[in-house]
């Protein structure tokens, strides 16, 4: 192994790579530069509206972070805490932001709450009965959905296709 740096006319040190420290930093920038991932496309901006959702958002989170006492409803944690919509902000943008349509969930809480298996947390019948209050007909789809996740038929997602126009 040559005490010189192997690139073309240059009679400084290396290092164990064979190369000397500004040549070495040359290499390392070309290859990290072959790694950036390239911009196939702009994210638009929010519209004014989406801007005014967020901030009427926001406003109910913080009015929920200053009022209640901040623990996972569906298992008791403190730790990882996030707001949780009961019922999907993406098919009840009327609730998006109703204090009563938000609790708090851990992260994990969270995920199962999002899934069929939500029925095993401990806040589910309070949830249920909070969803019940707001959309009755959502919650009568959602129990029929898990009801035949649990028996093992098919899913028959008809059932939920009203509540996504």
């Amino acid at each position: 192994m040559s005490l010189y740096c192997s690139f073309p006319d240059c009679d400084r040190h290396a290092f164990i790579n064979g190369l000397c420290y500004t040549h070495d930093k040359e290499k390392k920038k070309e290859a990290k530069d072959k790694l950036k991932v390239k911009k196939i496309y702009k994210i638009p901006a929010k519209s004014k509206k989406q801007k005014a959702k967020d901030k009427e958002l926001h406003k109910v989170y913080n009015e929920m972070d200053n009022r209640e006492t901040q623990y996972c409803t569906g298992c008791g944690t403190t730790e990882t805490l996030t707001h949780s919509h009961l019922l999907p902000r993406s098919l009840f943008k009327k609730h998006e932001a109703s204090p009563d349509n938000i609790v708090f969930h851990c992260l994990k809480c969270h995920s199962v709450w999002e899934s069929l298996l939500s029925c095993n947390l401990m806040d589910y019948q309070i949830n249920m009965k909070k969803m019940q209050q707001l959309e009755p007909q959502y919650v009568k789809a959602l129990a029929a959905r898990q009801h035949a996740y649990f028996i093992g038929e098919p899913l028959k997602l008809k059932i939920i296709e009203p509540f996504l126009d």
